[in-house]
């Protein structure tokens, strides 16, 4: 038996995919377009870690600052004008 430190950690030939164990063997949860009739190194995630939409977590986290129209009345609101010319 290959001992765990001796593992490959990232490959490009590396493949997740998501599997359930039905009566001993493992069931893809989406088809898979593999070789048949070879081998396949497989690792168990005991306790798999979700994956996370790391945009949606922070949109989460985002905190509204201001008034809802803060950047249409930007001067009113500051009571100063901006230079709206961006050549400077």
């Amino acid at each position: 038996m290959m001992a765990m430190a001796n593992l490959p950690t990232k490959s490009p030939n590396t493949l997740r995919i998501k599997v359930r164990l039905k009566n001993g063997s493992f069931i893809p949860d989406e088809p898979l377009t593999l070789p048949t009739d070879q081998t396949y190194f497989v690792i168990v995630e005991l306790n798999p870690v979700e994956e996370v939409n790391a945009l949606a977590e922070i949109a989460a986290m985002a905190q509204p600052i201001g008034p809802a129209d803060l950047s249409v009345n930007f001067d009113s609101y500051t009571r100063r004008v901006l230079n709206d010319d961006t050549t400077l």
